[in-house]
């Protein structure tokens, strides 16, 4: 009982004194108002930097974006997704599937993107193809690859000038110097249009013929003949 006692008494004199050191508290702020006003300060700054530098970096960061966006050239501002996969050919129109799938593609996008997207066209390329020179041509000096194209509206992106734009040919005898395969082995034939760039390149001129052999290295060539 007389613990409890003091206890009671310890309690109440801790209570007591609770006024007092509050006061003091207040004289000593009212006395050094000038270093709590500066920590108040500082700790004042200290959030607004810390609050402001995620909004200034997401800025920074916006601005930096507008101004590549700007200055990039008309082919880096294109969004470009590329699907490495074989299309077969439809029965009456051939290039029917490749708008079927690009017509899936998009609609698998976010509506986000779907909603920006004003118009649409397409551009495939083949597998790779190692070029071979015909028997009895002049040998190339190094290996010598290509890819065909073709692209919708292709008409409006180029500019002949030279020879005749590509025709559909009958299947030709392979060409041979020597080992000739059996006769009636026929070969299908070709014509495709290149740049003056690349037919430099390559040694190419209007009326030339190559073999084309599948780059085995092309993984859409992979498994098949």
């Amino acid at each position: 009982m007389a613990h409890r006692g003091e206890r009671r008494t310890d309690t109440r004199s801790t209570l007591a004194t609770i006024p007092a050191m509050t006061g003091s508290m207040l004289r000593r702020l009212q006395v050094e108002k000038t270093l709590v006003l500066t920590v108040l300060a500082v700790v004042f700054v200290t959030s607004l930097v810390v609050t402001a530098l995620p909004r200034l970096y997401n800025q920074m960061s916006d601005d930096g974006l507008v101004y590549d966006i700007e200055n990039a050239s008309t082919f880096g501002r294109n969004l470009n997704a590329v699907v490495n996969t074989r299309i077969p050919a439809g029965a009456d129109d051939i290039f029917a599937p490749v708008e079927e799938a690009g017509a899936d593609f998009l609609g698998g996008l976010p509506d986000s993107i779907q909603h920006i997207v004003v118009d649409s066209n397409w551009v495939f390329d083949s597998a790779r193809y190692e070029v071979t020179d015909v028997p009895g041509a002049p040998v190339f000096g190094s290996d010598r690859f290509m890819r065909l194209r073709y692209q919708s509206e292709i008409e409006d992106h180029i500019r002949l000038i030279s020879g005749e734009l590509p025709q559909v040919r009958e299947a030709i005898p392979p060409p041979c110097a020597g080992d000739c395969p059996p006769p009636g082995d026929l070969w299908p034939l070709y014509e495709v249009a290149i740049s003056a760039e690349t037919s430099d390149q390559i040694s190419l001129a209007v009326g030339d013929r190559i073999i084309m052999t599948p780059d085995r290295t092309d993984p859409l060539h992979r498994g098949r003949d």
